[in-house]
């Protein structure tokens, strides 16, 4: 004799997934406030970059660790 399995109990139907999209327009004013922000953290991260690079090419070896505690210490205050 064969063994029959029971058939599987359906289940009730799921509700439809809707996923989420965002609303609105590209050239909404919204839009042009955070691209205007993310533009002068890349320009500020950039200056930054350039002057602390500048400041820990120091030839003096206790000035240059003085100086990477400070980045650091400055950096864990964000």
């Amino acid at each position: 004799m064969q063994n029959k399995r029971p058939a599987a109990k359906k289940n009730p139907k799921t509700p439809q997934i809707r996923k989420p999209y965002l609303r609105g327009r590209a050239v909404s004013a919204m839009a042009v406030r955070r691209g205007l922000r993310v533009f002068a953290y890349l320009i500020v991260s950039a200056v930054l970059f350039l002057f602390l690079g500048q400041l820990l090419a120091l030839e003096s070896a206790w000035l240059r660790t003085l100086l990477n505690l400070a980045v650091i210490i400055a950096f864990c205050g964000l």
